[in-house]
């Protein structure tokens, strides 16, 4: 029963210092350092996502490979101390030189740091006159209707001996001393005639002259109060007086 004891105790101290050990070996590994950058800094700047800048040398000059750039575009943390800096130049710590800005340069020492690229930016030209102008509309954007032309009318042919007259061109010759007549489809002459009428010239007034007669000489109408159908002679006696068609 005692063997069994003492051999339980002595597994329970040699995993109690076994887990001592690892731990402590962790710890040195996590405190340690390469190239001069913390190993637990090493592994924050890979959680995070940033470069590392490593110092290697007796004298700090920089190795032109030693920086892990795992995102360029964000600022750089400083391998010493761990500050964020998105510009920072300085001093060398053995060459008196001046940092160059650019991380892991080979120049004669210092420490560099990582210069996060500027972002693109479109700029808009400021425009003449302070400011975009609205073109106002101008006039009466609705279309107008165009006006259909007016027809030109046609003049009436000349009323010519031998051609064709209108009503309105006889119309005109309605006086005993030029007195025009119409009768059917036909216009007729009858100034010659008016004097040698044997009931006498006063039948040719303003109703007979530059009128229709077909009705007086059928006897359907009358003139100065009397009502006369004509003879044939009459009608062979105005065919002679014909002077031109009637349109």
């Amino acid at each position: 029963m005692k063997i069994k004891l003492n051999t339980r105790f002595f597994t329970t101290v040699g995993f109690v210092l076994a887990l001592v050990i690892a731990l402590l070996v962790i710890a040195i590994g996590l405190l340690g350092s390469t190239r001069g950058v913390p190993n637990w800094q090493i592994l924050l700047n890979k959680w995070k996502g940033v470069a590392t800048t490593y110092r290697t040398g007796p004298t700090g000059s920089e190795s032109s490979d030693a920086t892990t750039s795992l995102d360029t575009t964000d600022p750089t943390i400083d391998g010493s101390n761990g500050d964020t800096s998105p510009d920072q130049s300085t001093p060398n710590n053995g060459g008196g030189g001046t940092d160059t800005n650019t991380p892991g340069s080979g120049g004669s020492g210092g420490r560099g740091s990582a210069t996060p690229k500027p972002s693109s930016s479109t700029t808009t030209p400021p425009s003449s006159g302070g400011g975009a102008s609205t073109p106002k509309p101008t006039g009466n954007s609705t279309p107008q209707p165009t006006p259909a032309p007016t027809p030109t009318p046609t003049p009436a042919p000349a009323c010519s001996a031998g051609g064709s007259c209108t009503a309105a061109q006889v119309a005109t010759h309605n006086t005993q001393g030029n007195c025009w007549v119409i009768y059917g489809s036909k216009v007729y002459n009858v100034t010659g005639y008016v004097g040698q009428h044997p009931p006498g010239p006063s039948y040719f007034n303003s109703s007979v002259c530059g009128k229709d007669v077909s009705s007086f000489l059928g006897g359907s109408s009358s003139v100065n109060g009397n009502r006369h159908r004509h003879s044939n002679s009459a009608y062979s006696i105005l065919n002679s007086y014909w002077y031109a068609n009637l349109i």
